[in-house]
């Protein structure tokens, strides 16, 4: 290998490592200036109340509900996954693979939406279930159906009305 060829690849090399370390240490700073200005979300209450619906699907996002485009990090809310949802009579338990569980309670749902994309996830038209709730947040589902994913919105739209 020429002289030349390996001052390229160590200049290459830097100068990936730079973007990397950058963009860890952007989205660290952008937790914790997140994390600062909301309240860290209910875990799960001791007493859930009566199981409506079970299912499966993905955890899109959290949100601010003014700017969909605009993800929440703070408090690990930014990673998208795999989940199990949990529909009580007194709100909705979001179990994240690999991550720690999110409880919408439904004295804190504001609205519930459809959506087909938000951030960067789309997909079929009203395919996304977007649950707006306390603090200005926004969360986004999927679930593995459209039968599930009906059910589901009728379900959650009677727990935000009543």
């Amino acid at each position: 290998m020429a002289d030349w060829q390996i001052q390229l690849t160590l200049i290459s090399l830097a100068i990936v490592l730079t973007a990397a370390f950058l963009a860890v240490n952007g989205w660290r700073r952008r937790t914790r200036e997140q994390a600062s200005l909301l309240d860290e979300p209910a875990m799960a209450p001791t007493e859930f109340g009566s199981l409506l619906e079970a299912n499966r699907g993905d955890y899109v996002a959290t949100t601010f509900a003014d700017d969909y485009l605009n993800r929440v990090s703070a408090y690990g809310l930014g990673i998208r996954g795999k989940a199990d949802f949990e529909l009580f009579d007194n709100g909705l338990l979001i179990l994240r693979h690999g991550e720690r569980p999110l409880f919408i309670a439904s004295a804190e749902m504001n609205s519930v939406e459809r959506n087909q994309a938000v951030i960067d996830r789309a997909v079929e038209r009203n395919g996304l279930l977007t649950i707006v709730h306390r603090g200005n947040l926004a969360t986004h589902i999927r679930l593995a159906t459209s039968e599930a994913n009906e059910r589901f919105f009728n379900l959650l739209k009677k727990e935000v009305t009543n």
